[in-house]
């Protein structure tokens, strides 16, 4: 059973066909009309003569189909056949977007099917499979309030002609909320100018862990940050700052802190110990301001920054920042967010003169400018502490960050075929050393020279499969040259070329 169907007869006016009917198991697609008020005699007036006629329409999609007469009988006139024209009209048809729901701090997809039909209907069984949904509420930066979602390219599932309908869509609403409250850090009133020319300025967050994330998947985040920079004169300086989500997570695959930027992600995430405690700072999240003419400030200048901590572990700790600046590679472009994605990349946690913070594969491009006078203050000089107690929301969900980058790791390494890794390499004064068994059993970790000689003893005992070990080596003391960083196990050397330069 087809229609009613919107059709404009021969003469052009506009009337609708009554419903039809097809024979059961026929194959023939093209509607029937009964009415012999559908037909058009050139000649003679047939209104008054009985007759009967089938007149068939060529299709049921939208736009002009043809009226095909057939089987007209009347034993008193010769009759002939002329084709005529139908007019099908596309069906109104109205889509909006679904309601949805999200924390701050978090972006999400918007699910393509997420949507409902709010006037008119789909014909003969149609369905509509996904549209395009889009709203800047969906991004991690969105502050907490209501987005439009904007609705648009509806797809018809196999077998659907979307031409037979005249779409219309309506926006839906996605309402970010939080939660938890966004505190705000004591104001920074220390800023130097940086050279006028293309430099990127690197905020870099600490906390402070005394403990508290003893259980696999403990954790400690910072959502929803901004910083302002205050009477400072720098490219685009009316945009927002926004500060990447930041996680620190408890996990026994470290043996220390280690962190990265997870790019799948767009967050910080360092890992550590179970219960690890220390009174060094321990790196949470960072952002990054780009400016081509460089940063200059004004009187009163100074940088409020602010965020919402949570945790699955209510606890009250201290947190601070710093801001220091780095040169840009070329006019054209800045240091990034990507160049930190490999684990260590980024300092997580303070040690000798190394601060937490420091962005190991930028060292060499450190300036003056933020809160530091370049040189080898690679994070800027720290704000003060603020005291800060943690959240604990509603749901938490970290552990799929620590199986999806545990998982990531462990595939690198055997796409690699070893699990040992050094950064940066070319290393200066210093560098992180990575290892991930293949097996559990016997290890002896050293760096030989280039001659053979051994430089220095790094470990020696069990190590676990698929753990990862994590190292910081001071190389002040070292001559600059080649060196080979050695791992014994009892079926094979691993080995790998670590280059030290003058420094």
């Amino acid at each position: 059973n087809k229609g009613p169907t919107a059709v404009t007869i021969l003469n052009g006016s506009t009337a609708y066909v009554n419903e039809f009917s097809l024979e059961k198991n026929t194959t023939v697609k093209a509607p029937v009309i009964y009415d012999q008020a559908d037909l058009n005699s050139a000649v003679g007036n047939v209104s008054t003569i009985a007759m009967e006629g089938i007149n068939m329409i060529t299709g049921i999609n939208s736009g002009e189909q043809y009226i095909i007469p057939a089987a007209l009988y009347s034993p008193n006139h010769i009759i002939t056949y002329g084709v005529g024209t139908v007019n099908v009209l596309q069906a109104p048809l109205n889509l909006k977007a679904n309601t949805v729901t999200k924390e701050t701090g978090l972006a999400i997809n918007l699910d393509p099917t997420k949507f409902s039909i709010t006037q008119g209907s789909t014909k003969y069984n149609e369905k509509i499979a996904v549209v395009s949904l889009v709203s800047n509420g969906a991004k991690a930066d969105a502050a907490a309030g209501s987005y439009p979602i904007q609705i648009s390219n509806a797809i018809g599932s196999y077998g659907t002609d979307m031409g037979n309908y005249q779409v219309g869509y309506t926006p839906g609403l996605l309402q970010v909320v939080s939660s938890c409250p966004v505190v705000t850090h004591g104001r920074n009133n220390s800023f130097v100018n940086s050279v006028t020319a293309p430099v990127s300025l690197w905020l870099n967050v600490q906390v402070k862990l005394r403990g508290q994330l003893t259980k696999e998947g403990d954790s400690i985040e910072l959502r929803s940050g901004r910083l302002v920079l205050e009477n400072i004169d720098y490219e685009n300086s009316s945009a927002p700052i926004v500060v990447l989500r930041g996680v620190v997570i408890a996990t026994r695959a470290v043996t220390e802190p280690v962190s990265h930027f997870d790019a799948k992600r767009g967050a910080f995430v360092t890992r550590v110990p179970l219960g690890f405690s220390s009174t060094a700072d321990l790196f949470i999240t960072g952002a990054l301001v780009h400016s081509k003419k460089g940063f200059v400030k004004k009187k009163n200048s100074g940088s409020v920054l602010s965020g919402s901590f949570r945790s699955n572990v209510p606890f009250g700790t201290q947190w601070n920042y710093a801001i220091a600046a780095y040169s840009a590679p070329s006019v054209t472009s800045y240091v990034t967010y990507n160049q930190l994605a490999t684990a260590g990349s980024v300092v997580a946690i303070s040690y000798n003169s190394i601060k937490a913070g420091t962005p190991l594969p930028w060292k060499q491009r450190v300036t003056a400018g933020g809160t530091g006078n370049g040189g080898s203050n690679y994070t800027g000089s720290p704000s003060n502490y603020d005291n800060v107690n943690t959240c604990v929301p509603p749901v938490m969900n970290t552990r799929s960050l620590l199986t999806a980058r545990d998982t990531e790791l462990a595939e690198t390494a055997l796409l690699q075929g070893t699990g040992l890794q050094a950064n940066p390499n070319p290393a200066g004064s210093e560098f992180t050393l990575s290892f991930l068994p293949p097996a559990t059993g016997q290890a002896t970790m050293q760096v030989v020279s280039a001659s053979g000689t051994r430089v220095l003893e790094i470990y020696r005992g069990t190590v676990e499969a698929n753990r990862l070990y994590i190292k910081k080596i001071d190389a002040q003391k070292w001559a600059a040259g080649v060196y080979i960083i050695q791992v014994v196990l009892h079926d094979r050397i691993i080995n790998r070329k670590l280059v030290i330069s003058p420094h």
